[in-house]
């Protein structure tokens, strides 16, 4: 069943369930501001966004909505459903990309954000979400699309990019107890734009990345991250799609849905 929310938006809603039970879409308004909808009722966060927004749920239970401002650093807007109210953090950079997201299981006051920088590398920026401090780090590369970043179950970090040939690429990072170790695997493909990823239900070990392929059909990337070096098989699911995929996990059924 179809429902309008109304309003006027200038971009796809990042939706997020809150801690309070209700559902969240961020989007760019008509005005270049940050709103929400949350259960039906509009929100005005203000800012000047130019490009998407990524919402993202802190160990704390608050939400960080991730965008590059007017002037391409990265601003973070970390609202708390507790008491409907939020605040603009800067986070400085210069990123030439939409943004993504992932707390990290192994250290639970950090927010991981990956970006792609002005210098057509990848970038990470490590959010202290109880401090509100931040850190940059240069991971390398040439990436030609929004990164997308996950954790497996296993706590595996996964950074997701099309890469300057068109394959996909992850630069996958392992916790030693102290540092991540992180190295750039090639998984082949062709991809017409930026990948998505979710876990595979019931497979500790493998991710699921869905793109748009070059013939423009839709294309899974089955990741196996406990090889060593990592591997990949391709799975073509035909269509002719004219958007970025979207895929979720269905924990409760083992599927995955993509849309």
């Amino acid at each position: 069943i179809w429902s309008s929310l109304g309003g006027y938006v200038n971009s796809s809603p990042s939706v997020i369930v809150d801690s309070q039970g209700k559902s969240e879409a961020w989007v760019i308004g008509g005005d270049n501001a940050l709103w929400a909808n949350i259960d039906g009722s509009w929100l005005g966060a203000g800012g000047i966004l130019t490009s998407e927004p990524f919402a993202a749920e802190d160990y704390n239970g608050r939400i960080h909505v991730l965008a590059r401002g007017g002037d391409y650093a990265v601003w973070d807007y970390i609202y708390d459903p507790a008491n409907a109210s939020g605040h603009w953090l800067g986070l400085g950079g210069y990123v030439t990309e939409a943004l993504t997201a992932a707390m990290d299981p192994a250290n639970h006051n950090i927010m991981r954000i990956a970006a792609k920088g002005g210098d057509n590398a990848l970038w990470t920026c490590d959010l202290d979400i109880n401090e509100e401090t931040s850190s940059w780090i240069a991971q390398g590369g040439i990436i030609t699309s929004r990164p997308f970043l996950m954790f497996d179950p296993s706590g595996r970090e996964h950074i997701l990019v099309r890469g300057g040939d068109n394959a996909l690429w992850d630069k996958n990072g392992v916790w030693s107890g102290s540092v991540y170790t992180r190295t750039w695997s090639p998984l082949g493909g062709l991809l017409a734009n930026k990948p998505i990823a979710t876990i595979q239900p019931g497979v500790s070990d493998h991710i699921a990345v869905f793109v748009k392929g070059g013939d423009n059909a839709l294309w899974m990337c089955d990741v196996n991250s406990a090889s060593n070096p990592e591997t990949s098989a391709w799975y073509g699911f035909g269509g002719s799609i004219h958007s970025d995929p979207f895929a979720v996990a269905d924990l409760s059924w083992n599927k995955i849905y993509t849309f």
